[in-house]
């Protein structure tokens, strides 16, 4: 019978799409096949179902409204109500196609404002069991949609306010991601030692007014105080500087960061080089690398002993690819990166402020954690969140700032994206003290 149907639905008319929703109510209780017309868990973008392709089609034509909602209501409590299909399933068959129409089409737009209206998108139907959080596939193309359909004059209300529930439900501290701690790495140097962002400093400060009235005759007067005989003529000043919150919504970027760390490498290497005789590094040859060997031979004098010259440095072994990427300049990548995370958490929290780091499909290794937010204890908690969630750019063109400032209380909050991030650390990087970083640095 499900063949039949899929066939039915696939000439895309209202008429075959009567025809097989009357083929599933004269049967009766349903089979798996039935269930997957439309559509099956996992959701599979690549795998369309036949509910899918029919309304793909349909939306681009100037279809009977009317007629199409009440095939779909019935379809949806045969299916989805009596067959107790997971709403989900629904919300992924209707979502695929209303991202395809035209919003500006009668049918696209009469569909997206039922599916709000009644709840089979939203939501509700992309949560998942407790502590689980929402499906993270639903999630990005609810976002899409009503981002796309808030655009729309009549369904505009309905859009934003399903999107500011969404807001409020996906930045919920997750429980757990309380493990951050555990994921922390050793310290390579444990305090901050150089380095600042003058851009950073001046977007966490901001400068309260205050009013003040003169005698000094400029501006409007305040009449009720002229007749009072007290000063009249308002005045603004500046008042306390107070430090704004941090919200952290991509992963940390730089232009700079290579051509630091590798200028960073040579003066560790240089300065290793002058503190160790070759004697010294010869009877540690098994603690090093065979690479570092030949790097000290290339620069030894016959009859000064070793000399250290920067440039036989760079021809003798520090274009060997294979030791820069596998030893030293991985290190020095992650010392700065661990200094500036340690600048930032020190320069956001001061005062008892507040840090959000938040992820919008975001993916730790190959596990898709969704959406969330957690407010990082320490620098080390914040760099190995930086280190390990990688966020989807598909969804952060259309994030709405204001929205995520409202679902974490912070109205007047500082909002570092990837741009602003990328400014701030290469401001930082280009500052630093790289030889007392150097002078820092364990081997």
């Amino acid at each position: 019978i499900a063949s039949v149907i899929s066939r039915l639905w696939d000439k895309s008319s209202l008429s075959g799409l009567s025809l097989g929703l009357a083929l599933l109510n004269a049967k009766g209780a349903l089979d798996d096949d039935d269930k997957d017309l439309v559509g099956k868990m996992p959701y599979d973008p690549l795998r369309e179902c036949p509910l899918t392709r029919t309304l793909i089609t349909l939306l681009s034509t100037d279809v009977d409204t009317d007629r199409l909602m009440q095939l779909l209501t019935e379809i949806y409590t045969t299916i989805i109500v009596n067959g107790r299909v997971h709403p989900l399933i629904w919300h992924h068959a209707l979502s695929e196609p209303l991202m395809f129409a035209d919003k500006d089409k009668p049918a696209a737009a009469i569909l997206a404002r039922e599916a709000l209206e009644s709840g089979w998108i939203g939501l509700e139907p992309i949560l998942l069991d407790p502590g689980e959080g929402c499906d993270p596939a639903g999630a990005v193309m609810l976002f899409q949609l009503l981002n796309k359909f808030g655009k729309h004059e009549e369904i505009k209300t309905l859009s934003n306010d399903c999107l500011r529930r969404c807001y409020h439900q996906f930045l919920k501290p997750r429980c757990d991601m309380s493990d951050w701690q555990n994921r922390v790495e050793r310290t390579i140097i444990s305090h901050s030692l150089s380095g600042h962002s003058p851009k950073l400093e001046s977007w966490l400060t901001v400068s309260s007014l205050n009013q003040a009235w003169s005698d000094e005759p400029e501006g409007i007067a305040d009449i009720g105080r002229l007749l009072a005989r007290e000063p009249a003529y308002p005045r603004t000043t500046s008042g306390q500087n107070h430090r704004r919150p941090v919200i952290i919504i991509n992963t940390l970027d730089s232009t700079e960061i290579e051509d630091v760390a590798y200028s960073l490498m040579l003066k560790k290497l240089e300065s290793e080089l002058k503190l160790r005789s070759l004697q010294m590094i010869a009877e540690d040859y098994n603690s090093v690398t065979r690479s570092r060997m030949k790097l000290i031979a290339a620069m030894r004098s016959v009859d000064d002993g070793p000399t250290f010259n920067l440039t036989q440095i760079k021809d003798a072994e520090l274009n060997d690819a294979k030791y820069q990427s596998k030893v030293l300049l991985p290190t020095a990548i992650r010392l700065l990166k661990e200094q500036f995370c340690q600048y930032l958490f020190e320069k956001t929290t001061a005062c008892g402020n507040r840090l959000h780091y938040c992820w919008f499909y975001g993916r730790d290794g190959n596990r898709n954690i969704g959406f969330g937010s957690h407010q990082p204890s320490s620098p080390q908690e914040l760099l190995a969140m930086f280190t390990h969630i990688k966020n989807e750019r598909i969804i952060h063109r259309e994030l709405n700032h204001a929205l995520i400032k409202e679902a974490l209380n912070t109205s007047n909050a500082l909002i570092l994206d990837r741009c602003e991030l990328t400014t701030i650390f290469d401001e930082y990087l280009t500052s630093a003290d790289l030889d007392l970083v150097c002078n820092h640095w364990p081997m």
